[in-house]
This record gives C-alpha cells, structure tokens and sequence, in this order.
C-alpha cells in the first residue's frame, strides 16, 4: 500500500491484469522484476493449490473409507500399484476449479464465497474454544493431558473467545 502511489486508477485499470502486478512494476520501475515476481507467486499458489487439493482428497477418502459421505465406495476406491485416491482427488480438484471460476462471473459472489468459508472456520475455532470456556467457567476438570496452561488457560480462552467475536464479525461487515 506504501508504493501504491498518487494514482489509484491507473492501479485499479492496469495493462497487467491484476492490481497488485502494477504495485511491483511502480515499485521496481522493472518490467522483468515484475514479471519474475508475478511468475513466483504463481509457482506459490500452485503449489498451495497442489497441497490442498491433496489434504482435501485424504479427508474425503478417510470419510469415504469409513462409510461416512454418500457415494463412499466410489471415493474410498485406491488403484493398485497407485497408492492414491484418484476419484477422491479429481472430484476435490474439480471443486476447487469450479469454485476458482466463480470470480470470473462475479467478483461479488466470489467474496460473498470467500467470507462465507471464513465464516464457518471461525465459527468453528468459537465453537470448539466457546466448550472449553464453558466447561472452565463451570468449574470442572479436564482430563489429564500433555499441556495445561492452569489460571493462566481462563485468561487464554476469554481473550481467545472475544477476538474469534470480532474476527467473525468482519467478514460479515465487508459483505
């Protein structure tokens, strides 16, 4: 946001394609520069995209495996001599590509997609600490684990609960 510069237009109306290329190029004054830092990033959210499609594919096997998504034999299926869940991966890929897409339609929908999936991550991050708040409050005892943050874990969870408030109110505000 510091090398924006004074002319936010001709950022938001950029030959690049993308805002963020224009920002590098009034950075750098360097086409190449650029260039080799919008390729890099690529390369990063490829290799995001490989690593999500792979962990989202190993869940919906695993559910698949124990019977617990419709359809489960057909995703629960490995290939001998294969070792991976093809189906589970191509149907999460597919996914992901079909929803990659919905920022071509509509940039508003797109981030109307994108708050809602925060949304619920949030929620469950409150959720989960929201028990553990409730059950501190009650006054009753945890069973014995590794970690045990004693008076200190009240603390933790109280500020833990008001930020994951504010944090799931934000996506709600933007759209």
């Amino acid at each position: 946001m510091f090398t924006i510069g004074p002319d936010v237009e001709s950022v938001l109306n950029t030959p690049f394609g993308q805002p963020w290329v224009q920002i590098v190029y009034t950075a750098t004054n360097s086409y190449a520069a650029s260039m080799t830092f919008a390729l890099v990033v690529g390369l990063l959210l490829t290799c995001c995209l490989i690593n999500n499609v792979t962990t989202a594919s190993r869940q919906l096997w695993s559910f698949a495996r124990d019977a617990g998504v419709p359809f489960g034999a057909f995703f629960a299926k490995v290939r001998p001599g294969w070792d991976v869940p093809v189906n589970a991966m191509a149907f999460t890929w597919g996914i992901t590509v079909v929803l990659s897409l919905v920022i071509i339609g509509s940039p508003v929908a797109f981030s109307i997609l994108t708050s809602l999936s925060l949304t619920g991550l949030i929620s469950s991050y409150l959720l989960a600490v929201c028990c553990i708040f409730a059950k501190r409050i009650r006054g009753e005892q945890f069973p014995p684990g590794r970690f045990n943050l004693g008076r200190v874990g009240f603390v933790a969870n109280g500020i833990a609960v008001c930020f994951l408030v504010v944090a799931w109110l934000f996506p709600r505000i933007q759209a």
